[in-house]
């Protein structure tokens, strides 16, 4: 947590504007006071990531955002659910789809059903592989 009027400013090298942000008691009660400070930290802030070629962006997302595997075991779904793997996704062992559950699997490459896996009467289950994970 950011103690009030403690927050500093980010300060060019060679000058620039580096002076104390008004204390954060003082904004809450007329914010409007604080909006010309708190903007220029901002764009002095892009300005130099700028000028240095930093983009906090540039990192690509990754492709899949689930484990890569999934293995689910000794458990019952009763309503909907939806489990994702980005390869392969296994249940087995005591994993149960009981009615009124509704579970779909989404997996990259796999699904396995493996021995005790089972969906009672009343009960729906979907599998899909999806490249795309």
């Amino acid at each position: 947590m950011v103690r009030p009027g403690r927050f500093r400013a980010l300060a060019r090298p060679g000058g620039g504007w580096g002076g104390l942000l008004p204390p954060i008691e003082q904004c809450l009660g007329t914010p409007f006071q604080c909006i010309p400070e708190r903007v220029g930290l901002a764009a002095t802030t892009w300005a130099i990531l700028a000028e240095l070629d930093v983009n906090p962006f540039r990192q690509a997302l990754p492709a899949c955002l689930s484990p890569d595997t999934v293995d689910l075991a000794a458990q019952t779904v009763q309503s909907a659910a939806i489990f994702e793997a980005c390869d392969t996704l296994s249940a087995g062992a005591g994993f149960e789809v009981a009615a009124p559950g509704d579970a779909t699997f989404r997996a990259g490459r796999r699904i396995v059903l493996c021995d005790g896996f089972s969906v009672g009467n009343g009960a729906s289950f979907r599998a899909v592989i999806d490249p795309a994970l």
